[in-house]
């Protein structure tokens, strides 16, 4: 087969799966079976779910294979390597440890997300602590408590900044 006749394949093939996971059958962009098994079980979801931390989950779009580290064949095999191990130290090994200790009460929060919660594990009212210049009102911000970060999200970025 010649280079030409192998682009072209290969460009039909891209071009044809791109709108598989994208606008026909969603579910294929990531699937965890585990979920599948036991759908109701909330520590099978934490832990294998796409919002959770993705122990098992099959990834099949290609967008989300090249949206941290860009294409494989243009970044270095040592640099997958890198991101991999560290993700697997952080998300799969350090991240459960601590969150199933409930380290700085961490259960109260879901294990993956990027909000902001209050001390009993709601989304934060900021409302609640500013006044109407949304400057910071110290005695309401007393009163209501300090802002937490789910433990994923501390730990992914304690890792960015190491």
């Amino acid at each position: 087969m010649s280079r030409f006749k192998f682009f072209w394949l290969v460009f039909l093939f891209q071009f044809l799966w791109y709108w598989f996971p994208g606008y026909i059958f969603p579910l294929l962009a990531s699937f965890s079976f585990v979920c599948m098994i036991a759908p109701d079980n909330i520590i099978f979801s934490q832990i294998t779910g796409a919002n959770g931390l993705g122990v098992g989950a099959l990834q099949l779009d290609w967008n989300a294979w090249v949206s941290f580290l860009d294409s494989p064949i243009l970044v270095p095999f040592w640099a997958h390597v890198n991101t991999f191990v560290g993700f697997v130290l952080a998300v799969w090994i350090i991240i459960p440890i601590l969150y199933y200790t409930n380290a700085w009460e961490s259960q109260k929060m879901p294990v993956v997300s990027n909000s902001v919660f209050d001390i009993n594990g709601y989304y934060y009212n900021t409302s609640k602590v500013l006044d109407n210049n949304s400057q910071l009102n110290e005695t309401a911000y007393n009163i209501y408590g300090d802002m937490r970060l789910p433990l994923g999200f501390v730990v992914v970025f304690g890792f960015t900044l190491a």
